[in-house]
Order: C-alpha cells, then sequence, then structure tokens
C-alpha cells in the first residue's frame, strides 16, 4: 500500500508543476487525465491532512522518472 501511495503521489503531482500558469488548457485526453490525477490526488491529501513540501516532491517526482538517484538518506 506504501508503494502504491508513493506512485500516485509521484504521478499526481508531476502533472501539477503548471500552478504558475493563471489558466491551464487542456489540450488533449493526457492532460484532462493528468489534471484528474493531481486533483484527486489534492483531495487525497487534503481528506487524509497530509502536510507535504510540493518542491521537494515534484524534485522526488523528476528523479525517478530521469536517471538521477535519490537524495542521500530518504529510505
Amino acid at each position: 500500500m506504501k508503494y502504491v501511495l508513493a506512485t500516485i503521489l509521484n504521478i499526481t503531482l508531476l502533472f501539477s508543476f503548471c500552478f504558475a500558469a493563471d489558466k491551464l488548457e487542456m489540450k488533449d485526453q493526457k492532460d484532462k487525465e493528468s489534471y484528474s490525477l493531481g486533483y484527486q490526488f489534492g483531495q487525497s491529501a487534503k481528506s487524509q491532512g497530509l502536510d507535504i513540501n510540493l518542491e521537494l516532491y515534484a524534485s522526488g517526482v523528476r528523479d525517478s522518472l530521469s536517471p538521477k538517484f535519490p537524495l542521500k538518506n530518504i529510505f
């Protein structure tokens, strides 16, 4: 279960990097699904009372999808 939640968190935050944009445009089905996953993660985190650092979370998502190694002392 821990890995499922971590995977969902990674995927959803990856697609939520567009917070800087005033209005997001969903051009295709991928964009709609990405937004939906991000929204679901936000609702889930809110209902569970999760307090996360979005910058570090986003960094973890980027690192996990690239050939980088994770930051030291996280596991």
